[in-house]
């Protein structure tokens, strides 16, 4: 394989021949993944710093808001995330008040505390400030199909992982 150097931004790449290019600029996973981090990583610098919890403990607060009584595994289906990151949210939840936790059976049930309660109201104001900020310039028509795609992607998702996890691919 031949390698040849190649400057840029002052920083020595070794770039190889290829047959295969992705452009980044086009290619959907990248971009959703782009979008992702840059929503995400200011949301938590935000929540952070304002109201001082993180965006995995924001997300547990909006899911126990939504399903109150509901169960750590519950909340990490409804995120998509692995229970250990809903285990460590929770906990952070717990020792600031924001929610507490009944014992029924062998599991543990999470329920909004009065403290939890306004900060969520006060989170779910600024997330949602950040959304329309996020949608400015688009028409209600294209939000609605901004979600329309958004759901058939993630409906997508699935099957295109199944079939790359078939050993005949």
């Amino acid at each position: 394989m031949s390698t040849s150097k190649k400057k840029t931004s002052n920083v020595e790449e070794e770039t190889q021949q290829v047959s295969v290019f992705i452009d980044r600029s086009q290619y959907v996973p990248h971009l959703l993944n782009i979008l992702n981090n840059r929503i995400s990583s200011g949301a938590s610098d935000l929540y952070i710093k304002r109201f001082g919890v993180g965006i995995n403990d924001w997300r547990v607060l909006s899911i126990v808001a939504r399903y109150p009584g509901c169960i750590a595994t519950f909340a990490a289906e409804k995120m998509e995330v692995h229970k250990a990151i809903v285990s460590r949210a929770m906990q952070v939840l717990v020792d600031h008040g924001y929610v507490r936790l009944e014992p029924q059976g062998k599991e543990k049930l999470v329920f909004l505390t009065p403290q939890g309660k306004r900060l969520y109201e006060k989170i779910a104001k600024v997330a949602l400030a950040r959304e329309k900020l996020l949608l400015r310039g688009l028409s209600e028509e294209r939000k609605a199909q901004l979600r329309t795609l958004l759901a058939h992607l993630t409906a997508n998702v699935p099957a295109m992982n199944e079939h790359f996890a078939r050993d005949d691919k």
